[in-house]
């Protein structure tokens, strides 16, 4: 009898999650990076640097309330971007993972964007991107640990077209944008479908002397019902290391960058949860970031000073 009672919470609990589960799966929302500045392009295609010919990398961890179970969220983002001088247009490529208990997420696309000079130093970008995002679903991990029944073929989804535009002013010392991604596109009605998002942001970076420099930036994102705020501040020293703080209305965060060599950047970002969702969550996020940029033939942009883009 006693076996059978736990047999049939285990099945109640694995009910209980997919159902939860189904309710989220076609609309969750695109991950809040708090280093904002370090992945611009997920955000926005108009986002890809037009001041030089280099080649730009990053890669990001994002690692959800960690220590917080098994079922906690985790993102992976790699973005790539090259401009091409005498076209005044850059390509760029986005690679996003999401993964929590039963769903993983994945989302590829390809980014282009044209630069318009307006003034001795200003720009305005416009951007497109296009690509795929996909659902994949496997067991849930219950709360004792144990794997629930396989998921029902009535939340799974089918690839779906994954579409976004954005335009972005920028000098030497500003940068301004706003964009729209996930468009309200379905191939199939069994086709993926993200909630549609709306970014705007603006940041400001004013020098104080030859050493030192600050960078706020102010961020808005909207998707449905939910919008959320980032402000950051940002100190740099001698083109070598930055620190600040941001918060969000959900969070707190405390962040750190070094740049390792002439190519390298690596960054850190600690969020720490505010408001109702310390009450669920209390454990803090963790957030790496590893950057290059660099140009095999153009070794002169080695000592580029930093600016308003990266």
């Amino acid at each position: 009898m006693m076996m059978k009672m736990k047999k049939i919470k285990k099945l109640i609990m694995a009910g209980m999650a997919l159902l939860a589960m189904a309710g989220g799966a076609r609309a969750q929302q695109d991950a809040q990076f708090s280093q904002f500045y370090a992945n611009r392009l997920f955000y926005s295609p108009a986002a890809i640097v037009g001041t030089d010919e280099l080649f730009r990398a990053s890669l990001t961890d994002r690692e959800q309330w960690w220590g917080g179970g098994r079922d906690r969220p985790s993102y992976r983002l790699l973005n790539a971007t090259q401009f091409f001088m005498g076209k005044k247009m850059g390509v760029g490529l986005t690679v996003y993972e999401w993964n929590q208990n039963i769903e993983t997420d994945l989302l590829a696309k390809l980014s282009y964007a044209y630069h318009l000079q307006v003034g001795q130093e200003a720009f305005f970008s416009f951007g497109v991107d296009a690509g795929v995002v996909h659902g994949f679903y496997k067991r849930p991990i219950l709360p004792d640990g144990s794997y629930g029944p396989d998921v029902d073929e009535a939340i799974k989804t089918k690839p779906n077209l994954d579409l976004g535009l954005g335009v972005e002013f920028y000098t030497r010392e500003i940068v301004a944008g706003v964009s729209v991604q996930h468009l309200p596109i379905r191939i199939t009605k069994d086709s993926k479908k993200l909630q549609l998002h709306a970014y705007y942001y603006f940041g400001y970076l004013g020098k104080i002397n030859r050493d030192w420099a600050l960078y706020p930036m102010l961020v808005m994102r909207m998707a449905g019902r939910s919008t959320n705020l980032d402000i950051s501040m940002r100190v740099f020293y001698h083109n070598l290391l930055h620190f600040g703080v941001g918060y969000r209305l959900d969070a707190a965060v405390i962040m750190a960058g070094v740049n390792i060599g002439p190519h390298f950047t690596f960054s850190y970002a600690c969020d720490i949860p505010l408001g109702n969702i310390r009450h669920r969550f209390t454990m803090p996020s963790h957030e790496f970031v590893l950057t290059y940029r660099g140009c095999l033939s153009c070794p002169y942009h080695n000592t580029m000073p930093i600016n308003a883009f990266d």
